[in-house]
């Protein structure tokens, strides 16, 4: 409850500086990057689940760290992939350096 209200204000506040224009930029670019991030995250969390639980009751220590190292590489290479489908879409469409997104789809990158 107390991170919603913490949102909601700081939105608003971020809203007030920016002014309208520059909002609706810093809100496409949140979207965007939040629709990049889906494919790595929604098939992750049902297998660690299932996993840790496995390892866990089974005592297997080491494949539980393995399984560690093993989401964070994933992680990794997934976002790394995410990351460069949007700055190579970025530099291929030329509609995209007039329209004054080009920069802050960049940053967030």
């Amino acid at each position: 409850m107390c991170s919603l209200l913490f949102s909601t204000l700081a939105a608003i506040v971020v809203a007030r500086e920016l002014g309208p224009e520059a909002y609706g930029v810093l809100a496409f670019v949140i979207a965007v990057l939040s629709v990049v991030a889906i494919p790595s995250n929604n098939a992750l969390v049902p297998l660690l689940i299932k996993l840790v639980a496995a390892y866990t009751d089974s005592r297997s220590w080491s494949l539980l760290l393995g399984l560690g190292r093993w989401v964070r590489r994933v992680s990794l290479i997934s976002a790394c992939i995410a990351s460069a489908s949007v700055a190579a879409l970025l530099l291929i469409v030329p509609e995209a350096k007039s329209s004054g997104l080009h920069t802050p789809l960049l940053v967030g990158l």
